[in-house]
């Protein structure tokens, strides 16, 4: 279960006629900043507004962000772009074991929301999988980030439809065969930044971060358990 279920919207982008689906840990504040600058062509981090407002204020759908930011639901509107106006739903996938050390590396060993006192980072990771079940239903963060991709899609299909499933690592090609002009000529230009590319992380802060390597069968054993279903989408 997703706590914050009723924050969860998609973002609309009118000029590319899709409803982005945003899944936690799927490289969603990427994809923010690159619809910042398609549509302001500036990066996000270079603009006045990045010293007033985070990226997900900006498109919200974040459950640490007050009501008052997220967009109402509108079934008319959604139905009729989705229908009439040749619109379609974006949702980004990504390894569920990639997405797994995204979340570990960042909110339990970069941002440290657990206060997990281990000095070792496999001693933390061994603690935080014994534990999962107990943080995933009492820590709002947790529960946000290390949901199943699979539930995010759940709650979406009962709002959107015409859903386009789409790898991480496959952005950049999908956005070079549905833009033109001058939008293509700002993707191209978006990417051109390395910094800023999609499959960027957030572990790149971290002192020895988790890697894949680093897991061993029971870990691996155990995110897959609990992933299973996100490895039929699309992955």
């Amino acid at each position: 279960m997703i706590i914050a279920e009723k924050f969860i919207r998609a973002i609309e982008i009118d000029f590319l006629k899709f409803f982005y689906l945003p899944v936690p840990k799927n490289g969603t504040s990427s994809f923010k900043s690159l619809i910042f600058f398609l549509n302001y062509n500036q990066m996000y981090k270079d603009s006045e507004i990045y010293k007033i407002l985070g990226i997900h204020a900006i498109y919200p759908t974040q459950h640490t962000l007050e009501k008052k930011y997220v967009k109402p639901y509108n079934f008319l509107q959604t139905h009729f772009k989705l229908k009439f106006l040749n619109y379609n739903s974006l949702f980004i996938t990504r390894d569920p074991i990639e997405r797994f050390l995204s979340g570990f590396n960042d909110r339990v060993l970069f941002q440290n929301k657990l206060k997990i006192s281990y000095s070792n980072n496999f001693d933390k990771l061994n603690f935080f999988i014994d534990n999962f079940d107990k943080f995933l239903l009492e820590n709002i963060d947790i529960n946000w980030h290390f949901n199943s991709q699979y539930s995010f899609l759940k709650i979406y299909k009962k709002k959107y439809n015409k859903i386009i499933f789409i790898k991480l690592n496959k952005i950049r090609q999908f956005l070079f065969k549905n833009t033109k002009g001058v939008l293509k000529d700002r993707v191209v230009k978006f990417y051109e930044k390395d910094k800023y590319k999609i499959n960027s992380t957030k572990s790149k802060k971290i002192n020895s971060p988790m890697t894949v390597n680093d897991l061993n069968s029971g870990q691996i054993e155990f995110i897959n358990s609990f992933y299973q279903k996100d490895f039929n989408l699309n992955l």
